[in-house]
């Protein structure tokens, strides 16, 4: 998927998943998921600027995995020479994260986009390899690399299955949340 795609979906996951802890707390007032990397997570900073560092955070998190592409967003400013799709897109890189932000939970933003933005490449037609190097892609003569096993194929990168899917995905997870939110207030 490509860097602007990866932003606008996860940003239409991260309004569900607020949508979800949302209603998580509203029906049992003792269950926050996002609490403890919410504000609190930042200090006594106020809210006008950990709001602004949460979302640049994860925004860093949702194209951070395609450092490994000289052509990606980040990979033109910061590249890393590797395989592209391989380590960077690989449940070892996560855990790194993962282990990091129980350190410094602010982390907890560019972990969460990261994971998300792997999970959308993971629908793709080539997939990702979770346990790369363990778990190694098919390479075919054309030039194709696929994951070994993988058949939930919902879009081609760059091309228009790509952005068909986008839209759809933006649409129907910030509708959602929309309804939700009008419907929380009472006005649906």
């Amino acid at each position: 998927m490509m860097g602007k795609h990866h932003v606008a979906c996860n940003f239409a996951m991260l309004s569900g998943i607020l949508v979800i802890n949302q209603e998580l707390h509203t029906r049992f007032s003792s269950v926050d998921l996002l609490a403890r990397f919410g504000t609190e997570s930042f200090g006594s900073l106020p809210a006008y600027v950990t709001l602004p560092l949460s979302l640049g955070l994860f925004w860093l998190g949702s194209l951070l995995p395609d450092i490994d592409s000289k052509k990606s967003i980040l990979g033109k400013f910061l590249y890393l020479p590797v395989k592209h799709r391989g380590v960077t897109h690989s449940v070892w890189a996560l855990s790194i994260l993962s282990i990091l932000t129980l350190f410094c939970n602010p982390l907890f933003w560019l972990t969460l986009g990261y994971f998300l933005h792997i999970l959308t490449d993971s629908l793709s037609a080539g997939g990702i390899c979770w346990l790369y190097p363990i778990q190694k892609y098919r390479e075919y003569p054309g030039g194709a690399k696929v994951a070994p096993g993988h058949w939930l194929k919902l879009y081609r990168t760059g091309e228009t299955s790509e952005v068909i899917i986008t839209i759809l995905f933006c649409a129907v997870l910030f509708g959602a949340s929309l309804v939700w939110f009008l419907y929380q207030r009472g006005i649906l």
